[in-house]
């Protein structure tokens, strides 16, 4: 008799345990622009990624994945994390506007009343940032040759100085061979080339915004089968540190110079008659500029940069001396 009480009570405990198990409320949401694109999303390693919103940007809170065994009746959705809860409503999506730039911590209660004993509820929170305006990511592209053989030359492209100041990179776009095809890789690349040429590999890197930014770089193959359509270019180098400076010039990935600059310093290298590349080394300071063969490269280093000489445009005295010049001349043609 007694073990049948004890029977009897353990299935009671198991028949009342189970529906208070299975009323348990899992709350989830999704948030998504009104293009469906999703501004809070996981990677493959359930690393946590955020888009943004932009002020006055309508924001839709999707909550429909959230799961009961009793019917979630209601949603309450605390918009900008003061704790109060904003709209209560009894269907799972919800739009929101924010009207100030800021991060906030948005909240959802997910509520099935009919749960035994007294329903049951569950909260998720998820973060937004809310910005005036998306800001671009930067592209970098560091290049290094690892080594030739019998098939071609093969180098090495790190991505990984690409960063986005107000959020992360999505896509890393490559074009080994700068003729507009791209696929989606990694931000470190290994690509081997076959023949002789001068190759302009661009990386795109695209931001969860959807916004870009692009980089072109400049290879020279030269010891494999094909012919180099190339030109003389003069390269100027202008030494502004007011005492001699070792200088190192990388052109096209390929030649170094390693020069000592007194006040100027000129190399005459083989180079593309279209695009070409070259990084500048010197106490300490780098620089990287393209520039088209035919018409050479100057290039200025003073204690502090490594810059482009600019043209100076004339000045009002020039060109009043000009105006009086061209006045003097028709007045005595006059005569």
């Amino acid at each position: 008799m007694k073990k049948g009480i004890m029977v009897l009570a353990i299935f009671l405990c198991i028949m009342i345990s189970v529906p208070l198990t299975n009323a348990r409320v899992d709350a989830r949401f999704i948030i998504t622009d009104e293009d469906g694109k999703q501004i809070y999303t996981k990677t493959p390693d359930n690393t946590i990624i955020y888009g943004n919103v932009l002020v006055g940007q309508t924001v839709i809170f999707n909550a429909s994945d959230s799961n009961s065994a009793y019917p979630i009746d209601r949603y309450h959705w605390d918009f900008d994390g003061d704790g109060s809860y904003d709209e209560v409503t009894n269907v799972s999506t919800i739009t929101h506007v924010y009207d100030k730039p800021g991060t906030y911590n948005v909240t959802l209660l997910a509520v099935a009343s009919s749960a035994p004993p007294s329903g049951d509820g569950d909260t998720v929170t998820r973060t937004v940032v809310v910005v005036n305006s998306f800001i671009a990511p930067f592209a970098s592209m560091e290049i290094t040759r690892i080594g030739a053989d019998d098939t071609g030359v093969s180098f090495f492209f790190n991505a990984s100085g690409s960063h986005d100041e107000d959020g992360y990179i999505k896509y890393y776009r490559w074009d080994f061979y700068g003729n507009g095809n791209y696929y989606v890789g990694r931000n470190e690349m290994v690509w081997k080339y076959t023949k002789n040429g001068y190759y302009t590999p661009t990386l795109e890197v695209i931001d969860y915004d959807g916004m870009n930014d692009t980089i072109t770089r400049v290879i020279r193959v030269d010891e494999l089968t094909g012919e180099l359509n190339e030109t003389t270019t003069r390269i100027t180098i202008e030494n502004k540190c007011g005492h001699t400076i070792a200088v190192s010039v990388k052109l096209n990935n390929n030649e170094i110079f390693n020069v000592t600059v007194n006040k100027k310093y000129v190399i005459n290298a083989s180079a593309c008659p279209a695009l070409n590349e070259i990084e500048v080394s010197s106490e300490g300071k780098y620089a990287l500029f393209l520039f088209k063969g035919t018409d050479g490269i100057r290039v200025a280093i003073s204690s502090d940069s490594i810059s482009l000489p600019s043209h100076k445009t004339p000045g009002f005295e020039l060109l009043f001396l000009l105006a009086g010049l061209v006045a003097i001349m028709l007045k005595r043609m006059r005569m």
